[in-house]
């Protein structure tokens, strides 16, 4: 695959998930695609129910993950950490945001687009320090 069809294939996946998200959790969208220097997260979502900001990856794979090593080698070091920038400058430029609790989360989408066929969410995957949780690494 090029790295045309793989942009394109990426943001069909997070448009997939996104409206997946607001239709079934009922989220509104914050903002799509937010970089910054060092950073860059997918989606960022107001949960209302929680009066939260959910910082989402998006992960597209062609068949499901098997088991937690596999999920957590998704979101490696460089990628936890670019997560966490992104959200800190997120939060540092919009201090109007009423949201006091914030999440990160890891949506993991599968089956060819633009009928995928399957999504995974699992809320929660990083704390506050950009360490998965679960992992056993300074928990």
């Amino acid at each position: 695959m090029n790295k045309t069809h793989l942009k394109s294939l990426g943001y069909q996946a997070e448009q997939y998930v996104a409206e997946t998200l607001v239709l079934e959790r009922g989220w509104t969208v914050v903002a799509r695609n937010y970089a910054c220097v060092g950073g860059e997260i997918d989606l960022i979502f107001h949960d209302a129910a929680t009066d939260s900001l959910v910082f989402v990856e998006v992960k597209y794979r062609q068949r499901p993950v098997r088991g937690i090593p596999e999920l957590q080698s998704l979101l490696g070091r460089r990628k936890r950490m670019a997560m966490m920038r992104a959200a800190a400058d997120f939060l540092c430029k919009n201090p109007e945001n009423p949201c006091y609790a914030q999440r990160f989360d890891l949506a993991l989408i599968g089956g060819v687009a633009p009928h995928f066929q399957w999504v995974a969410h699992f809320e929660g995957v990083l704390n506050e320090a950009g360490v998965p949780v679960g992992s056993g690494y300074g928990e």
